[in-house]
């Protein structure tokens, strides 16, 4: 019986000395008529499963069948010794009776346990019950054992079958299978024999085991369950040796049972084939062997599905925790949590407020989690205190919290202190007198087309397949047609006509008919209600010249998908604009990037909903309003001042956002076009609308997985929290589209409440979401993070995102760099850089970058100069320390050459001892400081270490690619940095004259001397005498790489560093240098590396020196990186056989391919023809790029 079951409900009596989940029964959901677990359970002794009557006859009819229809024998291929047991064996299944004798059914056997096509078929399984049933089991068992000293080897053309010796390779080689079918059977077989017999078998077995291959010693282990000391015994054989452990060792967790054994076992790692935890036949057995008690063996593999079901008919705190542990892996497994949760209550608010109370606030798994156990505690409020006994004070605390909450304040905000919007919601107000709607028509204007320079060239050039296939066209009319989408017919008839009709129309150049053949085949194909999912082959009509293509194009276009569209818009531009707006319209989220290049009427509806309506292309439809205007102006000013209705909602807030970014007086002139009274007004009235007033006029009901009840509060800047009424109205406003910014409410809102209680409130908002499966719908829980986030919701959000994409979420984790970019802290840029700098996504990662040049471009910044910028200070002081006042005692924070922080004693205003950590606070200390002291440093520490990585690279990348700073940026955001100083003090710096022509370039120039910061942030020389930076508008500062260097440089700056005990974050003065040779110089491809084999690890390691991977091609297979070089170029490494997306760590190693320098192709990697040759690598960079290669093949 279940918590929910008792007849008291909320009132059960829980004062016994029980735990409330086993109060009234086990907690093990196995008799359930819906359970499948007695089903799928494999057979045991205690648990034994019928083997039934075998009628021998028939039975054995049916084995010569199933043998003879898929082998045949190859005696000339056999041992000799075996020769003759094989043709006695193969004799005996000629004969109408069976027979046979010790040797020959061994041989049969063999073809039964061992891995070779006979899987295909059921000969094992019957072929075993008829043996047992005719010799008995015993038998049975002696002939499985002498088979396993033989193997079968097949002849996959021919079906021929050979019997050799060999140490047996049954399926338990095989990570997909440990067993054969007729080995499962014998299973089945000894778990329902007499004690006796059974005895006799297991004697038998243990008395050879240890002699036969480690596949055998598997596979008999398993066909003894109830024997868990002889899988014990296999275990320590074979994971002693040196040799390692085949696959199906991982399989032994099924039979083992002590700790030691059960760790073994699952030590063998079989993750890309299918584990024990995926096997439901296994993970049920386990939970009918072994109870509540299963959660041993099942917690490891909680992730997986079969584990993760057997774990929720489990109702105790254990199973709970391992399925809560695993929860954000997957939809499935938060699925998996939620049934646990419905059905055992008790247990699972348990495990629950243990794992919250032990997990921290800033948990990922927290954010899952707590939703998960509001709900719980809002459904069953007696039931906290009944599990007090079994919670320690800081489960129960969190228990306490959410009740807190669920009860409501006790002293919310009145409505007089609440902000306008709260107070008199407009949307609740009786409607002001709509504006008249006016009847319009959008305004005609010309169509015109914009390209970038190259740009077309690009889109057109041919990769390799595809000029083949066009070559192989030319040849063929009908091929020609086929590339179309015209149909042969040649299975289906009705489309013979069409196709002779439309190869015709091709020979003779004749649109009219060619037309008239596709219509006459859409005829056809649209008395098939599948007809949609054909396609159009635009890039095969874009090779016809274009009297004979643009016609067809533009016909077939506008009725079905297209391959293509991109090119033909590059091919014929204007003319074949009817079918490319027909493909943007009808998938704008495949097309609307295509919509750039024109600017049309037509389109202005399309882009207007999608910057108003669709976050994943609002930037594209910003975009397109930005390049066509006028064309925006003509299409939207008639629906902008029409009926109340979506379209009105977006084209309205198109212009508004026209007006506000300087086409105001464009819009006015397009408007006066309209010789209609009343127009010029209404569009006043429209883009001068009280902001309050701009809400949808369709607003959804706030979905299922709003219950603010038990979130943290928004409190206004008294403290008072915010009234339930005023929550749903948030929660509404939370929910308006973004397109003219964040609704002028939530700035009231902003305004009035204190900013992290709207991130707290917000934060919650967003966990129940994910809670819910974060359906796409309701994406605004995500993008209201933006709205009201901060600092640490940048860091908590952020781990989301990075792994977001290799859960299947890759559009979700886009919507996330948005929320980081709106956050707009310096925290929260950082973050955003972080995952443009390295993240395991490429297209992630490429987002994150475009978003940085977006934030950089608005702020009038490279990207380079914004990164200078958005560095977070981390509260330092001044000269960049902290001090953490304990009250009797204090301790200063200092930062080594890893920014890694450390503190030190602090007396007096005098340094004391460095210490390891931040020590525990004493009872003499001051509660009050040490406290927020200590949460302070945990703090600190967390985002030095997201930062450390990301400035110690940024500084060594500065380096290598001979980046400059002006004196002024360098004194104020470089050397005069709070945190930055730590690495700056323990560099070398140079001064630089530039080319005047060149210095927007910020790159390169000439070092005319050298000098270092000290610790109070002056500049000094090698002798440690005071340096003065000289003036001048061609001066800049940079990092010399050790090939500007002279030898009296750096041992003098070396000397310096030494004295002062500085070690430097990355090799300045002693880094390596190299150089190619003269032939490599003169080369387009650099070979030194080609052939060279190397952990796939190390090529991942490139992405931590500034490489990125490439994009996936064909089969999701990475094989390529590539790192900037000089002149917007890139160095490219190729390798093989590739990353794989989503298991990069697949194959063990990759064979180096060639290195390429060029300018980046169409995939925004691929290097496209025109190789450059390495003498244009200056010598930096050139000994930078064979540095990295040395380290990657060391």
């Amino acid at each position: 019986m279940k918590y929910t079951d008792h007849p008291t409900g909320d009132g059960a009596d829980f004062s016994l000395d029980v735990a409330p989940w086993a109060a009234y029964d086990t907690p093990l959901l196995l008799d359930d008529p819906a359970d499948k677990t007695r089903a799928l359970a494999m057979a045991t002794r205690r648990h034994p499963q019928p083997v039934g009557a075998v009628d021998e006859h028939s039975n054995w009819q049916t084995v010569r069948a199933l043998v003879g229809a898929v082998q045949s024998p190859d005696f000339d291929g056999s041992d000799p010794d075996l020769r003759a047991d094989f043709e006695a064996a193969w004799r005996t299944l000629a004969e109408s009776t069976p027979g046979g004798t010790p040797q020959s059914d061994a041989v049969l056997m063999a073809l039964c346990v061992e891995r070779h096509s006979m899987e295909r078929n059921d000969f094992g399984v019957p072929f075993v019950d008829g043996l047992v049933a005719r010799r008995g089991l015993l038998y049975v068992i002696e002939a499985q054992l002498a088979a396993m000293r033989y193997t079968i080897e097949e002849d996959w053309a021919t079906k021929l079958v050979a019997l050799v010796h060999r140490a047996s390779a049954t399926r338990s080689d095989d990570g997909a299978d440990p067993m054969t079918d007729a080995q499962w059977r014998l299973r089945t077989q000894l778990a329902a024999a007499p004690q006796a017999v059974y005895d006799a078998c297991a004697a038998r077995v243990n008395a050879v085991i240890a002699g036969l291959a480690p596949a055998c010693q598997i596979a008999l282990a398993l066909q003894f369950p109830d024997l868990p000391e002889m899988t014990h015994d296999v275990l320590e054989r074979l994971c002693a040796s040196d040799n390692e452990p085949v696959d199906a060792v991982h399989y032994l967790q099924l039979t083992a049972t002590s700790d030691a054994a059960l760790a073994q076992a699952r030590a063998v790692d079989i993750d890309s084939y299918g584990t024990l935890w995926d096997w439901a036949g296994m993970t049920s057995t386990i939970v009918l062997e072994h109870g509540v008690d299963a959660v041993r063996w099942l917690a490891p593999g909680a992730a997986h599905d079969a584990a993760g079901d057997a774990l929720t008919r489990i109702g105790t705190p254990e199973a709970i925790d391992a399925l809560a542990a695993v929860a954000g892996k997957s939809k499935r497994a938060l699925a998996r949590l939620t049934t646990a949760t419905g059905r055992w209550p008790a247990a699972a608010m348990t495990a629950l407020a243990r794992r919250i109370s032990a997990q921290g606030g800033n948990s990922k798994q927290q954010s899952l989690l707590q939703p998960a156990l509001v709900a719980l505690v809002q459904r069953y409020p007696a039931l906290p205190a009944a599990l007090r006994p079994w919670l320690d004070p800081a489960a129960h605390a969190v228990l306490d919290a959410i009740g807190a909450r669920l009860a409501g304040p006790v002293d919310a905000a009145a409505a007089h202190d609440l902000p306008p919007v709260l107070a008199n919601i407009p949307w609740l107000q009786p409607r002001k007198k709509a504006a008249i709607s006016l009847q319009l028509a959008p305004l005609p204007l010309t169509p015109v087309e914009r390209w970038d320079d190259g740009e077309k060239a690009v889109i057109l050039a041919p990769d390799a397949w595809t000029e083949r296939r066009y070559q192989q066209e030319l040849g063929s009319v009908e091929a020609r047609a086929e590339g179309l989408g015209f149909e042969r017919g040649k299975n289906t008839p009705e489309f013979h006509p069409s196709f002779k009709a439309a190869c015709k129309a091709i020979e003779a150049g004749n649109a009219t008919e060619l037309v008239a053949a596709w219509d006459a085949m859409m005829t056809e194909k649209k008395k098939n209600p599948r007809w949609q999912r054909m396609w159009f082959g635009g890039n095969a009509a874009a090779r016809l010249p274009a009297a004979l293509g643009i016609p067809l194009w533009n016909a077939a276009a506008a009725e079905v998908a297209c391959h293509g569209t991109l090119y033909v818009a590059a091919t014929w531009g204007l003319p074949a604009l009817p079918g490319v707006l027909a493909r943007i319209s009808s998938t704008p989220s495949e097309h609307l990037g295509i919509a750039l290049h024109f600017g049309a009427v037509e389109l202005g509806p399309v882009a207007a909903r999608a910057f108003a309506r669709v976050n994943s292309l609002r930037a594209t439809g910003r975009e397109w309003l930005g390049r066509f205007p006028e064309h925006a102006a003509c299409a939207l000013i008639a629906p902008a001042l029409g009926k109340p209705s979506e379209a009105r909602d977006c084209a309205a807030a198109s212009l508004r956002y026209l007006a506000g970014s300087g086409h105001l007086a464009l819009i006015e002139s397009v408007a006066g076009r309209y010789d209609q009274p009343g127009v010029m007004q209404a569009l006043r009235a429209m883009l001068d609308e009280n902001p309050l007033d701009r809400y949808p006029a369709k607003r959804p009901a706030l979905p299922a997985f709003w219950q603010p009840a038990g979130w943290r509060r928004p409190l206004l800047h008294s403290g008072k929290p915010l009234p339930d009424a005023s929550l749903d109205a948030l929660g509404t406003m939370m929910m308006f589209p973004i397109t003219d910014g964040v609704y002028a409410g939530l700035h009231q809102v902003k305004a009035a409440c204190t900013a992290q209680s709207l991130a707290d409130f917000a934060w919650d908002c967003f966990a129940s979401w994910l809670n819910a499966s974060a359906p796409s719908r309701d994406n605004w829980a995500l993008l209201s993070l933006g709205a009201l986030g901060n600092d640490d919701t940048a860091r908590k959000l952020t781990p989301f995102l990075r792994t977001w994409p290799s859960e299947g979420a890759a559009a979700r984790a886009m919507t996330g760099l948005t929320v980081l970019a709106a956050i707009g802290s310096d925290v929260a840029l950082m973050f955003l850089n972080g995952i443009a700098q390295k993240a395991k996504s490429r297209p992630l990662q490429d987002k994150a970058r475009d978003k940085i040049a977006d934030v950089a471009e608005a702020r009038g910044l490279t990207p380079e100069e914004l990164e200078d910028r958005i560095t977070p200070d981390l509260g330092l002081d001044a000269d960049g320390s902290l001090l953490l006042d304990f009250g009797p005692r204090a301790f200063k924070v200092g930062f080594d050459e890893a920014l890694k922080p450390f503190v030190r004693e602090w007396h007096d205003s005098a340094p004391g001892k460095r210490l390891p950590d931040l020590p525990k606070p004493k009872q003499t200390d001051d509660a009050l400081l040490a406290g927020p002291a200590i949460e302070r440093f945990k703090l600190l520490k967390k985002d030095a270490r997201t930062i450390a990585s990301q400035q110690v690279l940024r500084l060594e990348l500065a380096m290598c690619t001979r980046r400059r700073w002006s004196t002024d940026v360098f004194a104020q955001c470089i050397a005069g940095h709070p945190l930055v100083r730590h690495l700056v003090r323990r560099l070398v710096w140079g001064v630089y004259a530039m080319p005047l022509e060149a210095i927007d370039e910020g790159h390169g120039g000439a070092l005319r001397a050298c000098f270092c910061v000290d610790e109070n942030g002056a500049y000094v020389t090698a002798g440690d005498d005071p340096f003065t930076v000289p003036e001048g508008a061609e001066i800049r500062i940079g990092l010399p790489h050790a090939l500007d260097l002279s030898a009296e440089q750096v041992a003098g700056f070396g000397q310096l560093l030494a004295d002062y005990e500085l070690l430097q974050p990355f090799p300045q003065l002693g880094r390596a240098t190299h150089a190619l040779t003269a032939d490599e110089r003169s080369a387009n491809k650099l070979l030194r590396w080609k052939d060279v084999r190397v952990a796939t690890g190390k090529v991942l390691g490139l992405s931590h020196i500034g490489w990125r991977r490439g994009s996936s091609e064909d089969g999701g297979i990475i094989s390529t990186c590539g790192k900037d070089a000089d002149g917007g170029r890139t160095l490219e490494l190729t390798f093989a056989p590739g990353l794989f997306a989503g298991m990069l760590d697949e194959e063990p190693e990759q064979t180096l391919g060639e290195v390429t320098l060029g300018r980046a192709g169409r995939s925004g990697w691929g290097q496209d023809a025109s190789l450059a040759t390495f003498d244009t690598l200056d010598p930096i960079a050139a000994s930078e790029l064979i540095r990295d290669m040395e380290h990657l093949c060391a």
